[in-house]
């Protein structure tokens, strides 16, 4: 779907289309909102960082601004370019993006394949696309949610699905909840009977995160040197929680989202590739002005130190950047 965003470029605050559009689209946002009744607020204070009821977001974009950086609506139902579904329509809505869905897109991104010896790079997990995991993914892409079904595929409908459970902060009982009403409703349709079998089928798409353990007190991580220890090699607290039952229950579990991976996937999809090189390639680089991190001393001097480095942007890969 498109929508209307020329009024959020209005710098006259005082200007009635401005405020008329601030109070519908904290109205038509409404239907994005938590549990609690709250949305994200993209005022220029608030950066979508804190959530609101509608009518105390609508006033914060009439007082301060709508976030001018905010160009892609992620945190009210708008999806990357390339990841657009069938919207409803909606006051903020002029048309509507009749485009695949951009799974196979996402697809083909996590499994490169071919000739090329830019896809060799991104092939750091064994065996990708042959692997039977990610072949189930090529197959639910194509097969539809149920016999006739013309809207969505097994894959697609569970990607919305758990998209749906990020956007409105719903428990793991309530999507196990969920899978389990659909999987006896459609019994033609294979989906996860749970939460925990929903985030493993998704795994495969790589992305995910490495479960460290950790001291009680936060004194250090059970990792590398210190990963068969039973205690904190500082303040010797146990690793482990006492258990009656006799299983081994870590105290506190640090997530690790290992970066290089990301970048990787960044740089792979031809969706975001662009967007990784927009320091470089469509800054504004006007002398004295802070836009980026890029305009600042550290940046700059990085640069410096590390020419080759510096100048890898313009040696983006045909595929990527296509």
């Amino acid at each position: 779907m498109t929508f209307d965003k020329s009024w959020t470029k209005i710098t006259n605050k005082e200007d009635q289309t401005f405020i008329k559009k601030a109070l519908a689209f904290a109205n038509w946002a409404k239907k994005y909102a938590d549990s609690e009744g709250k949305i994200h607020c993209p005022c220029k204070k608030c950066v979508n960082a804190g959530r609101h009821d509608p009518a105390i977001v609508s006033t914060h974009i009439i007082h301060n601004g709508f976030e001018p950086t905010y160009n892609i609506w992620i945190y009210h139902g708008e999806h990357l370019p390339g990841y657009e579904t069938d919207g409803t329509d909606s006051e903020c809505d002029e048309s509507e993006n009749d485009s695949n869905d951009g799974v196979e897109d996402l697809l083909n991104d996590a499994f490169p394949t071919g000739g090329e010896p830019e896809a060799e790079n991104f092939r750091d997990d064994a065996d990708q696309r042959n692997n039977l995991n990610a072949e189930k993914l090529f197959i639910d892409m194509e097969k539809p949610l149920y016999p006739g079904c013309d809207e969505f595929s097994v894959l697609s409908f569970l990607l919305e699905l758990m998209n749906v459970k990020l956007t409105c902060n719903m428990t793991n009982v309530s999507m196990d909840m969920i899978l389990n009403l659909f999987s006896q409703a459609y019994k033609d349709v294979n989906l996860p009977r749970n939460h925990y079998e929903a985030k493993k089928y998704l795994r495969t798409l790589g992305l995910g995160y490495e479960s460290i353990h950790a001291c009680k007190h936060d004194c250090a991580l059970f990792w590398k040197e210190y990963t068969e220890l039973q205690n904190c090699p500082v303040c010797s607290t146990s690793r482990y929680e006492e258990n009656d039952k006799g299983k081994k229950k870590p105290v506190k579990v640090l997530r690790y989202f290992p970066v290089t991976s990301r970048l990787k996937r960044l740089y792979a999809s031809r969706h975001t590739a662009k967007e990784m090189l927009w320091h470089d390639q469509q800054r504004n680089k006007e002398e004295g002005v802070l836009r980026h991190p890029a305009d600042g001393q550290a940046w700059k001097h990085f640069d410096t130190v590390f020419p080759d480095f510096a100048n890898e942007s313009s040696k983006c890969s045909p595929r990527a950047c296509q």
